[in-house]
C-alpha cells in the first residue's frame, strides 16, 4: 500500500474510531511516513479522530442505552488517538484553516447538541470527551502558541467556548499544561543559548584577532549571568516569540546535526 492509500485508510479508520483497523494499518512498513501526511484540507489522521467523535442514535433508543453507547464509542476514539500518538503522530500539524487536532477536539467538545429527534429520524451527535483532549497534551508536546485562521490558540478557543453550564475544567487544564510547556521551553532555550555561547567562545579562541560582534558580546554576557536571571529574561517573552526561538533552534540543530556543537566544544 503506497503512502497516499495508507493515509486515506488511516483517516477513514480514525474518523470511525476503528481500533483494530488502526492497529493493522500502523503495522504497515510505511506507516511512519503516512501518519503525518495531510489530505487536501491539510488534515492528518489525528485531525479526523478529534473531529469525528460521533455516535448514531434514534428516537427509539432510551437514555440508558444512549449513555452506554456513548461511553463505549468515546473510549474507542480515545484508544485510536493513543495509538496514533504512540506511533509518532504530530499533534501540532495545522490544517488549511490553521487548526491543530487540539483546536478541533475543543471545538467539537463544546458543540451544542439537541436530543429532540423526530420519531423515525437518526442523527449524529458529538461525544464530549475530556479524556481525548487530555490525551492530546499528556506529554507536554502541544505547541500552545499555534493559532487557527481566526487568530485563536487552543486555550483561547476553550476559554471562549466554555460556559457556566458546561464548565468541566478543560480550559483550566489547558492553561496549566500551557504553563508547564512554557517552563520546559524556557529551560531548553536557556540551555541552547549557553551551548551556543560556549561554542562561540571556542571559535573565538581559535581566531584571537577577530573582532567581537554584538551577538558575540551578548552571548558572552548571557553565559556569565545566573540561570535564574536568564530564565526570568526568557519568561518575559510571549508565547509567539518563545515558539519562534524554539523553531529557529530546531532548524539550527538540524542544519548542524544534533551532536555537532558538542563535538566542536
Amino acid at each position: 500500500m503506497n503512502n497516499n492509500d495508507l493515509l486515506r485508510e488511516l483517516c477513514n479508520a480514525a474518523k470511525n474510531g476503528n481500533v483494530e483497523s488502526i492497529k493493522r494499518l500502523l503495522a504497515q512498513d510505511n506507516a511512519g511516513n503516512a501518519i503525518n501526511l495531510q489530505d487536501n484540507n491539510g488534515q492528518t489522521p489525528l485531525h479526523f479522530v478529534t473531529k469525528h467523535r460521533f455516535i448514531k442514535i434514534t428516537a427509539s433508543l432510551n437514555f440508558k442505552e444512549y449513555w452506554s453507547s456513548y461511553d463505549n464509542r468515546d473510549k474507542e476514539f480515545v484508544d485510536v488517538a493513543k495509538l496514533l500518538l504512540n506511533a509518532g503522530a504530530n499533534p501540532n500539524i495545522q490544517d488549511n484553516g490553521g487548526q491543530t487536532p487540539l483546536h478541533l477536539a475543543i471545538k467539537w467538545h463544546y458543540l451544542p447538541a439537541s436530543l429532540v429527534i423526530p420519531a423515525k429520524d437518526e442523527v449524529d451527535i458529538p461525544c464530549r470527551s475530556t479524556d481525548l483532549i487530555k490525551i492530546l497534551c499528556k506529554n507536554n508536546n502541544i505547541d500552545f502558541s499555534l493559532k487557527n485562521g481566526d487568530g485563536c490558540t487552543a486555550v483561547d478557543l476553550a476559554l471562549f467556548l466554555k460556559s457556566d453550564k458546561h464548565d468541566d475544567g478543560i480550559a483550566e487544564h489547558l492553561q496549566e499544561k500551557r504553563l508547564l510547556r512554557r517552563k520546559e521551553q524556557i529551560k531548553v532555550a536557556n540551555n541552547s543559548l549557553v551551548i551556543i555561547a560556549e561554542n562561540k567562545e571556542q571559535i573565538l579562541k581559535l581566531k584571537p584577532d577577530s573582532e567581537k560582534t554584538d551577538a558575540d558580546k551578548f552571548l558572552e554576557k548571557w553565559r556569565e549571568l545566573p540561570i535564574k536571571i536568564t530564565e526570568q529574561i526568557l519568561d518575559a517573552l510571549d508565547d509567539d516569540d518563545l515558539g519562534a526561538f524554539q523553531q529557529l533552534n530546531e532548524e539550527r540543530k538540524v542544519a548542524l546535526g544534533e551532536d555537532t556543537i558538542h563535538e566542536m566544544i
